[in-house]
């Protein structure tokens, strides 16, 4: 009986790696496909920043739109969400505390 387990165990365990080399192939044609596309779009200097995928450029554009369209890289970083920005708004100066830090009052 112990043996049959250990059989099927083990199909099952060949079965889910070659779920995994399957998914793991259509990842990378996926991929291949967005970097073809950031290609087409003449954007492809998207995909050369460091850490970023395809599917990372994908969404940087989703949000962003064009890259073209703005001035300069640091106003498409802040766009995106990628550029840490303070909190600021003419002579305002926001504190960035949460209203539970600020007392029972506030919260």
């Amino acid at each position: 009986m112990v043996v049959s387990h250990r059989r099927a165990l083990l199909r099952r365990c060949a079965d889910e790696l070659g779920d995994l080399q399957r998914t793991r192939a259509q990842l990378r044609a996926v991929e291949a496909g967005m970097a073809a596309v950031l290609g087409e779009l003449g954007l492809s200097r998207l995909a050369a920043i460091p850490g970023l995928t395809a599917a990372g450029a994908a969404a940087v554009l989703a949000e962003t739109g064009d890259p073209r369209r703005y001035d300069s890289s640091s106003s498409l970083a802040r766009q995106a969400g990628l550029s840490p920005s303070g909190n600021a708004s003419g002579a305002f100066e926001g504190q960035g505390a949460s209203p539970a830090a600020a007392g029972p009052a506030c919260g």
